[in-house]
């Protein structure tokens, strides 16, 4: 009796087609010999959208039956770069396995040859994920049952693209008033993936950047800076290619520096010559005026009369006898 029992339980395994040889090793190679007709069940089209600019994340969600020893399989054309996220529970049955691969690798896996895939989770209840495209490709979520012989796996959840900008903090307020130096520090936060560049603008001008980093700081010194308002910008980026801006006014207020000023003036005196005065240089009660240039210009006429009586007598004294 249990002898005929158990080959009415392998026929009925024959006659449904389920294939048993599914390997998976540790170098992300995944092995199986099931036919290709059965690649194709409850298969769906959804992940097609190629506009990469919508503001927040693009994502569906999605319900279905993984009936054993089958698959399901979610794709689109994918750019390169672009950010992948994900989040599934298995609602109905103990877990399945899930994976990504390229069409190549899809194309293998269908003609029952030995590819390579990405992120592969084996025999999981529920799983959040996501996935940097590493090249333009159309690219194939799988979630994988063909262990199973006989239990139908129920899935939900949602997946799509990551279109959201690192979000991104500056430790100076809006129209603060700023002097001297002041030091600009600014960090960012992803809600999926890592911050790969942050810059710092001043007035619309390049003043620093980093890579690789969710943190930038610079020494600002606001007396090269005429008072008033300036702006100041962050730029932030992940590794998926979204990119984000915050920018704040502040008001710089430096003291304006003193000037020492020198003012002259002039005044006439009794004898109609012309007097200068350097009210910097006088003292407490003023200073007198030179009496130098009058002695000069009389010795100067004093040489010139001497010069005239030298010469009469010199020629006098020629002519005489």
């Amino acid at each position: 009796m249990k002898t005929t029992l158990l080959a009415i339980i392998l026929s009925i395994i024959l006659m449904l087609g389920y294939n048993l040889d599914i390997a998976y090793n540790k170098d992300n190679r995944y092995k199986d010999g099931l036919a290709k007709k059965e690649m194709y069940s409850n298969n769906e089209y959804v992940m097609s959208c190629n506009n990469y600019k919508l503001r927040g994340d693009q994502t569906f969600t999605f319900s279905f039956d993984v009936p054993a020893g089958t698959f399901h399989y979610r794709y689109g054309y994918i750019k390169k770069g672009t950010g992948l996220i994900g989040h599934f529970e298995v609602t109905s049955g103990n877990d399945v396995t899930f994976f990504i691969v390229d069409s190549e690798n899809f194309d293998k896996l269908t003609s029952g040859e030995s590819g390579v895939c990405y992120l592969l989770h084996e025999k999981i209840r529920s799983l959040d994920w996501k996935f940097r495209i590493p090249y333009s490709d159309t690219w194939y979520i799988i979630y994988d049952n063909r262990y199973s012989i006989i239990t139908t796996k129920h899935v939900e959840g949602w997946d799509g693209y990551d279109l959201t900008p690192p979000q991104i903090t500056i430790n100076i307020n809006d129209n603060q008033v700023v002097m001297s130096t002041i030091t600009i520090s600014a960090s960012a936060s992803d809600n999926h993936f890592d911050v790969y560049y942050l810059e710092i603008q001043i007035d619309g001008f390049y003043i620093k950047h980093v890579y690789y980093s969710d943190s930038i700081s610079y020494v600002w010194d606001t007396t090269e800076y005429s008072n008033g308002y300036h702006t100041i910008k962050i730029i932030a980026g992940d590794n998926v290619g979204n990119y984000g801006s915050k920018v704040i006014n502040v008001y710089v207020n430096n003291p304006t520096p003193t000037t020492t000023t020198t003012t002259t003036t002039t005044t006439e005196s009794d004898d109609d010559s012309l007097v200068v005065v350097d009210n910097s240089q006088a003292g407490a009660y003023g200073s007198k005026p030179s009496s130098l240039g009058p002695l000069f210009l009389l010795g100067f006429i004093s040489f010139l009369v001497g010069c005239v009586i030298y010469l009469s007598t010199r020629r006098k004294a020629e002519y005489s006898l």
